[in-house]
């Protein structure tokens, strides 16, 4: 892509491109990419097999956050990568349920859905990541979401495809369930997409990650390419889609894929609904946000082994000040 938006000397802080654009004239860089996604920018992650618990239409995204106990109604939550990634480890999903009081067998997913800068840090200590996630028993494991940007390089483009699949290929070997994050660019990627569907059949479940997707164009331009997806892959997948937040683009996404949609967004980022009231118990409104995202949906599943008898309890569990003392 030889453009001045993708291949310019200079770059504006905020405009596209950078210092380190990878443009295919700079062959040792090239040949460095190549080399840092195992020699080729195929897709090629193998998945025998996909063992995950019932999604829901929506699931919404948690931190751990002490002011969430006693607040957490749903059947699955995610968690953000950035909230399990640590500077030194992985945090283990026993260690998130018990700060939030949840029951030890709750099912917990992480999402690699996050900051570029996370993401990159990710990247540089994959092997230790996902080693220390294939030693606790998150629900599954959404693989990360690299970024593609339109006025960038077709090689960057394909290398960071690439690096999401090559970091499904390690998440699958080492038995961690996963949900591969597809993504593409142009045409080609979605027929790459559905080859590599094709020759990985277990896999029925996939993750999209439309955080920014804001834009009419670029949520026109997703959609149809989903469609196309979909069509060549007989209709037979589940989309777990990250972003998502306004009605009508989640109503249009289960009118157009009916019960094979979950949507999912970043729960606290937002202020809470219009006169939910903060209290001691419930700092972050949790219980309104919830009443206020399934109050237009059926699909919800049944309570979690666990759950039953969480209301009657609460009130006792409520009165540890003590424990609740951490919750900002």
């Amino acid at each position: 892509m030889s453009t001045r938006f993708a291949c310019g000397e200079r770059w504006e802080a905020a405009g596209a491109g950078g210092e380190h654009v990878i443009h295919p004239a700079r062959r040792i860089l090239v040949d460095e990419i190549v080399n840092d996604v195992g020699g080729t920018l195929e897709l090629q992650a193998a998945i025998v097999t996909q063992p995950l618990p019932r999604l829901p239409s929506r699931i919404m995204q948690i931190r751990p956050r002490t002011g969430l106990r006693g607040n957490l109604g749903q059947p699955i939550y995610l968690a953000r990568s950035s909230e399990v990634v640590m500077s030194r480890r992985v945090r283990p999903a026993a260690e998130l349920r018990q700060m939030l009081e949840l029951p030890h067998d709750f099912p917990i997913g992480v999402v690699f859905f996050d900051r570029d800068e996370h993401l990159e840090i990710v990247w540089a200590r994959r092997s230790e990541v996902v080693r220390g996630l294939a030693a606790t028993d998150y629900a599954f494991v959404a693989s990360p979401s690299y970024s593609l940007y339109e006025s960038r390089p077709r090689l960057e483009q394909l290398y960071n495809l690439r690096r999401t699949d090559v970091f499904t290929g390690l998440l699958a070997a080492a038995g961690v369930p996963v949900i591969p994050r597809i993504d593409w660019m142009i045409r080609a990627d979605i027929n790459r997409v559905g080859a590599w569907l094709a020759a990985n059949p277990v896999v029925s479940v996939v993750a999209l990650d439309w955080m920014t997707m804001r834009s009419r164009r670029g949520w026109d331009l997703a959609l149809n390419g989903l469609r196309l997806l979909d069509d060549q892959t007989g209709r037979r997948l589940r989309y777990l889609i990250n972003g998502p937040s306004n009605g009508s683009r989640r109503d249009l996404l289960e009118e157009v894929f009916h019960e094979r949609v979950t949507t999912t967004k970043s729960s606290l980022a937002s202020p809470p609904p219009e006169g939910a009231v903060k209290t001691f118990y419930d700092p972050y409104c949790m219980r309104a946000r919830e009443e206020e995202e399934f109050a237009d949906t059926t699909n919800r599943l049944p309570a979690a082994a666990g759950l039953a008898g969480r209301e009657e309890s609460q009130s006792a569990a409520s009165t540890d000040n003590d424990a609740l003392g951490e919750a900002a």
